[in-house]
């Protein structure tokens, strides 16, 4: 992943898991619509030009009617916003007000993360890069799982197609952003695309040591 993706993508990561420990060991602490704001403008921080396409997906190519939105791609602020609200729907005492509150009806008049997340997941691998994959791959590891919920095999097939779709990418150079860095607890690795694929995957079991996604990670 590009470091200038990264530092949009990596703090709305940061930013919800520090709310949701901070509901579980103190839930009178926070403020449901002071930190949905702050959710809000890290999801729709300004994007730089060149990487509008990606954040924002086929912006020039649809109106917001839903049946326009449907068959675009709607970019990777579309994955974050669903993977927001299911993981605040699924568990955290906000669950209700979050419910009627979602961030993808919000920002995209849509409540149709279940099957849209994944038919969009799709449409990331015909992308010019993998940045945009590999962010839909981050929100299901960190515990997106929509209409696959009750389907482990299905949800496993998908990960292991598009983890060598990640790991081969060509020319990624990226390092994580502070606080999302982990060293890489494995062998040397000969070749390029298999030690980002490890760098990948040593940052995602990073995020997942969190409490909050431990009992969410795949099987």
């Amino acid at each position: 992943m590009r470091k200038e993706i990264a530092d949009l993508v990596f703090p709305v990561f940061r930013k919800a898991i520090e709310i949701k420990e901070g509901l579980r060991a103190n839930p009178r602490q926070y403020d449901f619509a002071d930190s949905q704001k702050r959710l809000l403008a890290l999801l729709q921080a300004a994007a730089p030009d060149h990487l509008r396409s990606d954040l924002l997906g086929d912006v020039r190519a649809y109106d917001q009617s839903v049946s326009s939105i449907r068959n675009v791609f709607l970019g990777i602020r579309y994955a974050l916003a669903c993977w927001l609200d299911e993981v605040f729907i699924a568990d955290s005492p906000w669950k209700d007000q979050w419910n009627a509150n979602k961030f993808e009806t919000t920002v995209f008049g849509m409540n149709e993360r279940a099957s849209e997340f994944w038919k969009q997941a799709q449409r990331s691998q015909s992308r010019p890069t993998r940045d945009a994959l590999e962010v839909y791959y981050l929100c299901v590891m960190l515990g997106f799982r929509g209409e696959m919920a009750d389907n482990p095999g299905e949800l496993a097939n998908w990960r292991d197609n598009v983890e060598p779709l990640i790991s081969q990418a060509e020319g990624r150079a990226y390092t994580a952003p502070p606080g999302l860095t982990v060293t890489p607890n494995v062998h040397a690795l000969k070749g390029a695309a298999a030690m980002q694929k490890w760098f990948m995957i040593a940052t995602v079991i990073g995020l997942l040591l969190i409490p909050l996604v431990i009992i969410l990670v795949l099987r």
